[in-house]
């Protein structure tokens, strides 16, 4: 099957509109709306890959896409494939500051504008004040 026409079979899939089949078996063409459905049912994953599929499916996923500590791979990740190719489930890393969550407290929403290097506006506060504790000890210890 040539690229173009797998990628239009793709797009009429990927559609909000009703599909194609039933526009054609509307219009009185049951017979290519069937043909279609069939073609279109070709390129749906589905999750009964057989098991040495799906671990092809997973080492060339590892090959292409595992970096260790970001992204990982088991090995009996679930596969879902179709003619095309496969979707292979891993596990991506996500820095929590990335996420927005204080990596003191867990609060999400901790680069809301109050926080600082990672905290919630709270715990930035708080470290400031220990901070400022510490500054203010040294200071005198100075003058003594």
């Amino acid at each position: 099957m040539t690229t173009k026409l797998s990628e239009a079979l793709k797009h009429l899939a990927a559609m909000k509109y009703p599909s194609p089949s039933k526009l054609l078996a509307r219009d009185g063409y049951k017979m290519e709306a069937a043909a279609i459905d069939a073609v279109l049912a070709a390129f749906e994953p589905t999750d009964e890959t057989p098991e040495e599929t799906a671990n092809a499916y997973r080492a060339a996923a590892k090959d292409e896409y595992v970096s260790e500590g970001a992204i990982e791979i088991d090995s009996d990740a679930i596969v879902s494939s179709s003619l095309l190719g496969a979707y292979v489930a891993a596990w991506v890393w996500v820095d929590a500051s990335d996420a927005g969550i204080c990596r003191e407290c867990g609060a999400t929403n901790a680069d809301n504008g109050e926080g600082w290097d990672g905290l919630c506006g709270n715990c930035a506060d708080a470290r400031e004040a220990r901070v400022e504790k510490i500054r203010k000890r040294n200071a005198a210890a100075k003058r003594a």
